[in-house]
């Protein structure tokens, strides 16, 4: 499926950070993108969490959900306020907070989202690299107190304006935030991507506009800070493969071969030797694992699973740590 490699154009890019390897821990945020390749990393036996306050579109709702991890392992108040709940139907939501976390009880919901900062804090303190992934510019202010919003919860439309944020806005709060962060751990590698995932509600005129401004939000940072590093992974979509056999059928979100070009990119150039040599082999142990055999009382089938569960001991006794992870 797809073009040559010759046929494609060509992309010039140079990644000079740090390569991850499978002990290097890793904290995934930002959009729908972004649980893609973390399903793939997870998949391979790498230490990953993703998402652990819900996905997030804009850079401004990103930008405060670090923060709030950042002030939750430092002990310091989180940039917003967890008392503040508003009802819908029966259900209770935050606007900084995705609807994983909202609940019909509010102590519950409470309780999932300071459980849920708790993870993101956690995550952060270890992490070895951070994932940003950025999906779109636009941000919906709620009309009666101009507080951003990170999801309206489907509530009425007309509490709400929608706006494209300048660039200087949002490279002014991210580049706060991340003197903090990085002066707390120097350390810490980052990676910086924008979403390939057209946002077609917005408009395609729009939706480029807004890809534009998180191009420039992105390469702003990363001019800054020698310990980000911009990741294609638009370019990689829209200028490489450059198709729509590349989409689903809502001609928006990448297929598994989109997702699979870039993940092997990812692996190409930003993961260490071993990591990326060892790819194949755990990739056909997590296929046999999750093979289902028609017949399985048969003899053919225990076979099988004879031969993959001696394959598995040979795995854990070269890497127990990975093999720990199989069913995580």
């Amino acid at each position: 499926m797809g073009f040559a490699p010759e046929d494609r154009l060509p992309l010039k890019w140079t990644y000079d950070g740090q390569r991850i390897g499978h002990n290097d821990p890793l904290l995934l945020m930002g959009s729908c993108f972004s649980e893609r390749m973390g399903g793939r990393l997870r998949r391979h036996l790498f230490e990953v969490v993703w998402q652990p306050t819900g996905t997030l579109f804009d850079p401004v709702s990103l930008q405060s959900h670090l923060h709030a991890y950042w002030c939750t392992a430092q002990g310091h108040e989180i940039p917003w306020d967890l008392d503040s709940w508003q009802n819908l139907d029966g259900v209770w939501h935050h606007w900084n907070l995705h609807s994983n976390l909202s609940h019909t009880v509010l102590s519950q919901a409470k309780q999932q989202a300071i459980h849920a900062l708790g993870l993101g804090a956690k995550a952060l303190e270890r992490a070895h690299t951070v994932v940003l992934t950025l999906g779109t510019a636009y941000i919906y202010f709620l009309r009666e107190s101009g507080e951003a919003v990170a999801n309206c919860h489907r509530f009425p439309a007309n509490l709400f304006e929608r706006r494209l944020m300048p660039v200087d806005e949002m490279l002014e709060s991210w580049t706060s935030l991340l003197k903090q962060i990085i002066h707390w751990k120097s350390n810490l590698q980052v990676w910086i991507t924008v979403s390939p995932v057209r946002h077609a509600r917005d408009g395609l005129m729009e939706n480029n506009r807004s890809k534009g401004r998180l191009l420039d939000l992105a390469h702003g940072l990363c001019e800054q800070f020698p310990s980000l590093h911009y990741i294609p992974s638009y370019e990689w979509l829209i200028d490489v493969l450059r198709d729509y056999r590349y989409y689903d059928v809502d001609l928006v979100h990448p297929n598994y071969v989109a997702t699979a070009f870039v993940y092997d990119r990812l692996a190409e150039h930003c993961m260490s030797a071993k990591a990326a040599e060892l790819l194949p082999r755990i990739e056909s142990l997590i296929t046999a694992d999750t093979h289902r055999s028609r017949f399985e009382g048969s003899k053919a089938h225990q076979q099988f699973e004879q031969l993959r569960d001696v394959q598995w001991e040979a795995f854990a006794r070269e890497y127990p740590a990975l093999a720990s992870r199989r069913n995580s």
